[in-house]
């Protein structure tokens, strides 16, 4: 009865942040317009993860926002780099400050950690050799020509424009030389307390557009699970997280019914 109603409770929580979600400034996100009926995913597709609506195509369509980074995925921790997909709770990763500083920072919690999952990838390649791939609706520090540096959808991204590598404590430019689309296995997303990450050496974020691209917004969302994993021992901390990503995993379809409805009007 207690896991049930924790379930609920957390059931109710996600369909908040759905709402307020829906209710930001659109913006173009890197998804086909649903051409007819037969191609808007079904209640059943939907609750695998959370889901947005992109109010900018006419008629609006539904776009799911399972952002993160595959299995292989390399961030750097004080003993050297690991497999994103290695990563726990507690382990320390590089992160990159508003400074521009290199910084280690501790894994508070995961909004992703599925290694089964196939999914498509925006594989960005830069003038160094260095390579990225993550989901089209996650969060890249990026600069386009003549524009100022700011969170970028990956998918978005294009030849030409700058990522972000670490070159000791600190970040420098290159150029984006190759933008393509991949096909590769798990979905990982560990949040730090800035919402910063370094991913295969690239100034990345923990944001996706599940929510707006701000990292105080971030911060000031994740407080609660960043207060429990400072309470909790680590491995209960683990536990809570993997029964919170059940939870996300189960979503009512009800719930998502009555999100999706109005748009329809």
């Amino acid at each position: 009865m207690v896991t049930s109603g924790l379930h609920k409770a957390f059931i109710c929580s996600l369909a908040v942040l759905l709402v307020a979600s829906s209710a930001q400034a659109a913006r173009p996100l890197p998804y086909p317009a649903a051409s007819n009926a037969k191609d808007i995913p079904t209640l059943d597709q939907l609750s695998q993860f959370p889901v947005g609506i992109d109010r900018t195509s006419n008629p609006p369509h539904y776009v799911t926002t399972s952002s993160c980074f595959p299995s292989g995925a390399q961030v750097q921790t004080p003993a050297g780099a690991r497999s994103i997909e290695l990563l726990r709770l507690g382990d320390q990763v590089l992160t990159v400050q508003p400074s521009g500083k290199a910084v280690f920072e501790e894994v508070f919690m995961f909004s992703h950690q599925d290694a089964k999952q196939v999914s498509t990838f925006a594989t960005l390649t830069t003038s160094s050799g260095k390579t990225i791939s993550a989901t089209p609706g996650h969060y890249l520090w990026a600069q386009k020509p003549g524009q100022q540096a700011q969170l970028t959808l990956a998918g978005s991204v294009a030849v030409g424009d700058d990522l972000f590598e670490i070159e000791g404590s600190h970040t420098v430019a290159r150029t984006v030389v190759e933008a393509s689309s991949s096909t590769r296995t798990g979905l990982f997303n560990p949040h730090t307390a800035s919402g910063s990450l370094v991913v295969d050496g690239v100034a990345a974020s923990v944001i996706t557009n599940f929510m707006p691209a701000s990292l105080a917004l971030h911060s000031a969302v994740t407080l609660p699970a960043q207060a429990l994993y400072h309470i909790l021992p680590n491995s209960v901390a683990e536990a809570l997280n993997t029964f919170i990503l059940a939870g996300i995993a189960s979503v009512d379809s009800n719930i998502l019914r009555a999100l999706v409805t109005p748009i329809k009007a």
